[in-house]
C-alpha cells in the first residue's frame, strides 16, 4: 500500500485556484519542486496510490490517484483523482508530530514510509477521515460492478447510494452512476408534470420524435459527481431533467453553471 501527502500550499495557490482544482478532481505540483518532490510526483506516484490533500496545515480530503501524469512537459504537472472521503471533522488543522509527511511539514509531495503507516493511521487517517488501513486494503474488492448496482433501490427513506467506484479495464477508475436513482427521478418528474421535457429549454423528445422519443430525457446531477464521496446519499431532487444539448451546456465550463442560470442564457428563436 502506498500513501502520499500532497499539498496545495497557501503560498502557491489562491483560494479560487484551490477550489477549481477540487472541482476538477486534480492535484498538481511544480515539476521541479525541490528535494526530488516534483520528480516523485512525476515518476514514482502511480495509478491506484492513495493520498491525502492538505492546504498548508489544513487537511482536506483522502483520495486515490486515477490517471497517468497529465501535461508531462508543462511547468505544472497534474494527476486526476477520485475522492474516497472528505474531511470528517469540523477542523482540518493538524497539531500532531512534525513528520516529513505530516501537514505541518514544509513539504509538497512525500510518500509515507511503510514502517510509519500505522502512525499515519493513528494521526491522520482515522482522526480526520474515520478510516483504517484495513479499510483501504478492502477497498478494491468493495468496488462495485455496474450490474451489482443495478439492483440497488431506494435506501434510507428515499435516498440512494451514489458515486460508488468500480475498477474498469486499463486500470482506470470511473464513477458508477446509480441508475435506480435516475429512473426514479424521471418517474417522479413525469408523475408531477405528465410528461418528460427539458427543465431548461422545454424540449420534449416525444413531441419532436413521436414514439421513438417517448420517455427519453437525460438526468443532470446538480452537484458534480467528482465532488461526491463514495456512498453519498442523494435524493431525486438532486437531479434535473435536461435534453442532450442543455446537458452539454451545463457541463461546458468549470465550475458548472446552474440550471437556472442556463435558462437566462436562452436566446429567442
Amino acid at each position: 500500500m502506498r500513501i502520499w501527502k500532497l499539498s496545495h500550499g497557501r503560498k502557491d495557490f489562491t483560494n479560487s485556484e484551490r477550489r477549481t482544482y477540487r472541482e476538477r478532481s486534480v492535484v498538481t505540483i511544480y515539476r521541479t519542486t525541490r528535494k526530488g518532490q516534483g520528480a516523485a510526483f512525476r515518476s514514482e506516484m502511480s495509478y491506484g496510490d492513495f493520498f491525502y490533500l492538505t492546504h498548508g496545515n489544513d487537511v482536506q480530503l483522502f483520495g486515490q490517484i486515477s490517471s497517468v501524469l497529465k501535461h508531462p512537459r508543462a511547468e505544472w504537472v497534474e494527476r486526476e483523482y477520485v475522492t474516497i472521503r472528505n474531511l470528517q471533522r469540523q477542523s482540518g488543522h493538524f497539531t500532531g508530530s512534525p513528520k516529513w509527511w505530516a501537514p505541518n511539514a514544509n513539504t509538497t509531495c512525500v510518500r509515507v514510509p511503510d514502517d510509519e503507516l500505522k502512525q499515519f493511521e493513528k494521526e491522520i487517517l482515522f482522526p480526520f477521515f474515520r478510516l483504517r488501513l484495513h479499510d483501504l486494503e478492502q477497498l478494491p474488492s468493495a468496488l462495485v460492478q455496474q450490474e451489482e448496482l443495478e439492483g440497488r433501490g431506494s435506501v434510507n427513506e428515499g435516498k440512494y447510494e451514489e458515486a460508488l467506484k468500480r475498477l474498469v479495464q486499463h486500470q482506470a477508475l470511473e464513477t458508477v452512476r446509480n441508475r435506480k436513482l435516475v429512473s426514479d427521478a424521471k418517474s417522479a418528474f413525469k408523475r408531477e408534470h405528465g410528461r418528460l421535457f427539458c427543465d431548461v429549454c422545454d424540449f420534449d423528445f416525444s413531441a419532436r420524435y413521436g414514439k421513438h422519443g417517448t420517455d427519453y430525457i437525460e438526468a443532470h446531477h446538480l452537484v458534480p459527481m467528482s465532488q461526491l464521496s463514495a456512498g453519498t446519499l442523494l435524493t431525486i431532487k438532486d437531479l434535473a431533467m435536461v435534453c442532450a444539448n442543455c446537458h452539454r451546456m451545463l457541463h461546458r465550463t468549470t465550475p458548472w453553471i446552474s440550471v437556472t442560470r442556463l435558462r437566462t442564457l436562452l436566446q429567442p428563436r
